[in-house]
């Protein structure tokens, strides 16, 4: 009886510190050696077919500043440890979707007020096969376009409650994800990433695919 005790006490705790490993530089790149992955041939297809932005002769003039540092309006979220190999989902998703989203409907309490923030691992997971593995933004903006993507509050406690294996369960929740889609030309959208922002008009035939 006591044998098993040591057991159950020394495996609990070998568990707890195995879940508070830092996320180091070496360990993240531990996990890319242990699953390597590169684009598909479905993936470089999408690439290759994705429309050409033109910029109009009108904007081709203008100054841009040397930096510009989001982080200094009350849109961008604050800094986080992604927490496995969903890096293209913690940057699109998180950061640019939440920021995006936070600056086109006046969310001017996102840097604070995670009720309007978005989740790495919701759309992750309708592409990495239910392993930690990486896959290309592109995959997971089309589940944005289709599905949408719902704020942390429907899927959980932080962006990746649940790991790479997690559903979102419910209607109600579903229904709610997809109120934040790309819609029909996700042109509009990205253009927001541009520094002076170009009319919508000039591209309106760009549509996402």
């Amino acid at each position: 009886m006591k044998k098993n005790l040591v057991l159950i006490l020394f495996s609990l705790i070998i568990g707890q510190l195995y879940s508070q490993v830092e996320p180091t530089m070496e360990y993240m790149d531990s996990l890319y050696a242990l699953h390597p992955n590169t684009l598909s041939i479905e993936d470089q297809n999408a690439l290759l077919s994705a429309p050409i932005l033109r910029m109009p002769n009108n904007l081709r003039n203008r100054s841009l500043p040397s930096v510009v540092d989001n982080s200094q309006t009350p849109y961008m979220i604050p800094i986080f440890y992604q927490a496995a190999l969903e890096c293209g989902q913690a940057s699109t998703i998180c950061y640019i979707f939440s920021y995006e989203i936070g600056v086109n409907r006046n969310y001017s309490d996102i840097s604070y007020n995670n009720a309007y923030h978005f989740p790495s691992h919701f759309v992750w997971n309708f592409c990495n096969s239910g392993y930690n593995r990486g896959v290309c933004s592109m995959e997971t903006w089309q589940v944005v376009r289709t599905a949408g993507t719902p704020f942390l509050p429907d899927w959980g406690t932080n962006y990746s409650s649940g790991g790479p294996t997690k559903w979102l369960s419910g209607y109600n929740k579903y229904y709610n994800a997809m109120r934040n889609r790309i819609i029909e030309r996700a042109c509009q959208f990205l253009l927001y990433l541009l520094r002076h922002h170009i009319e919508y008009t000039s591209c309106r035939n760009s549509r996402s695919r």
